[in-house]
């Protein structure tokens, strides 16, 4: 419903010759929008969290006191930022929402600029048709870096575009430290906004100033996300094809249509243009794309895909082969379709909730507690975010590898069999695959000294939570009928969310 005022709005604003004065509505629309996905924040984004809040309170890049150093996080620029509002006295998650919400609402803001004829009726329908993408409402609100992204993309790209050198190295500097394929998309927003060479030392300077940071500090060459994500092999091309597709869905009439329509002689203009996308095409195509639904890796282009775009679109329909219907009704109808689909995707089956795991947290941290009567155990669980941002006193490994310096160059299917049945944990939690991508069978848990607490169904692959078995004191009172409970129902729901009282004091 909210798309469609958006789009019936901008439409109403272009039949009565008023589309200056419409240009706060796509505004209006984003800042509602991501407002919408409200306290929702994916798991991952607990992991920054954590790790900011740590360099915060000078304990270094861990992720729990006393945890391993390393850079277990994709998004440098993004930590600082909320370690220095830690470091204030501000709360990371609360600055992490904000600051989404801003940058979100800033790509509306500064994507129409990107429309090379300056006609303000693309620049409406180009606003409207950011402030109404579900993929980048959905990841301005996630409390990742994604939306800061996004700005920066823009901001360097329009910096170059007019002129600016300077400006557009500083913002393509920043840019490089923002996500791992950050260097690449400074470039490409240097040529899509055919940049002066110059501009290329504020990425390089950046790019390189942090990598010798990073071997000095953590003798890696890479962060560790990178080392588990990145992949190439034809299977990853297979599963990023396969992401590709669900991602540009929503896009891909807008794409197709414009392909056909934008002329022969404007065509190397175009793709130039779209330089970011073909950036985060084939980080897909390296890494298998992402697991977290709805195009995250492709929503900091998506911006340029709409500049381009929507133009190119419009210019076809003013033709007479579209049999007097106005263009606007058109174009409309390629891009609130598909959005309005994605959209309630979005609202319906958002990617893994921090709240969950954070459930999960207490569930772990309840049964190692009263099983091991240790106060402040260890476990290990794939999807850390939650728990480590939750329970910063909880020691947690991380199966996914993403926390865990030790996995690098090593195969996780062999690592974590050894490592358990040699650096013992109280509490280790499988669902999914997670067993077979571990090693961590039945038959290797066992083997490992650990015995089966529950499991939520038949199936292997069904939700798993395993103690030591030097854990002998048993489960009583709250703590037994909350992983009964548990046991029963999951963590999504039913588990309260974790009480203050239940975790261990800082």
């Amino acid at each position: 419903m909210l798309f469609l005022v958006a789009w019936m709005a901008a439409l109403v604003a272009v039949r009565r010759g008023r589309v200056a004065d419409a240009r706060v509505v796509p505004v209006l629309v984003a800042l509602t929008g991501i407002a919408l996905h409200g306290t929702w924040v994916v798991d991952d984004a607990g992991i920054a969290w954590a790790y900011a809040r740590n360099i915060a309170d000078g304990r270094g890049a861990v992720p729990y006191p006393g945890g391993p150093v390393g850079e277990g996080f994709s998004d440098p620029l993004w930590v600082f930022l909320l370690a220095a509002a830690e470091w204030v006295g501000l709360r990371a998650d609360l600055f992490a929402k904000t600051l989404g919400l801003l940058c979100g609402v800033g790509a509306v803001v500064l994507a129409p600029l990107l429309v090379r004829d300056e006609d303000e009726v693309d620049e409406l329908f180009v606003a409207t048709a950011v402030a109404t993408s579900a993929s980048w409402l959905l990841w301005s609100a996630s409390g990742l870096e994604t939306a800061l992204c996004g700005v920066l993309l823009l901001a360097t790209t329009l910096s170059a575009r007019v002129g600016q050198p300077a400006v557009a190295g500083l913002f393509g500097a920043l840019l490089a430290i923002t996500r791992p394929e950050g260097p690449l998309l400074a470039v490409a927003a240097l040529i899509a906004g055919r940049g002066s060479p110059w501009s290329l030392l504020g990425p390089l300077l950046a790019t390189g100033g942090w990598w010798a940071v990073r071997v000095q500090s953590f003798g890696l060459w890479m962060s560790l996300p990178a080392y588990v994500k990145l992949s190439p092999s034809p299977a990853a091309v297979r599963l990023g094809l396969e992401y590709l597709v669900g991602a540009l869905a929503p896009v891909a009439a807008l794409l197709g249509l414009a392909a056909w329509a934008t002329p022969r002689a404007r065509r190397t203009e175009a793709l130039l243009d779209l330089a970011p996308l073909w950036v985060v095409i084939a980080l897909c195509l390296l890494s298998g794309g992402d697991w977290m639904r709805h195009g995250r890796f492709v929503a900091p282009a998506l911006p340029f895909v709409f500049a381009v775009g929507v133009p190119a679109v419009r210019a076809w329909l003013r033709a007479p082969r579209t049999d007097g219907v106005p263009d606007a009704l058109w174009l409309c109808a390629v891009l609130l379709a598909p959005q309005a689909v994605e959209g309630i995707g979005t609202r319906v089956a958002p990617p893994l909730p921090m709240s969950v795991q954070a459930n999960q947290g207490e569930v772990l941290y309840r049964a190692a507690r009263s099983a091991c009567g240790d106060s402040f155990p260890f476990v290990a669980t794939p999807d850390v975010g939650g728990v480590l941002w939750e329970y910063p006193h909880l020691k947690v490994a991380d199966l996914g590898g993403l926390t865990e310096p030790d996995l690098v160059g090593r195969v996780p299917g062999a690592y974590w069999p050894e490592r358990l049945r040699e650096r013992p944990v109280h509490a280790v939690y499988l669902h999914s695959n997670w067993s077979r991508a571990t090693g961590l069978t039945d038959e290797a848990m066992r083997h490992a000294g650990y015995q089966r607490v529950c499991r939520r169904g038949e199936d292997a692959k069904a939700p798993t939570l395993w103690l030591h078995r030097r854990c002998d004191l048993g489960l009583s009172g709250t703590d037994l009928e909350l992983v009964e409970h548990w046991c029963r129902f999951g963590a999504r729901g039913g588990l309260v969310p974790p009480a203050a009282s239940a975790r261990p004091a800082e």
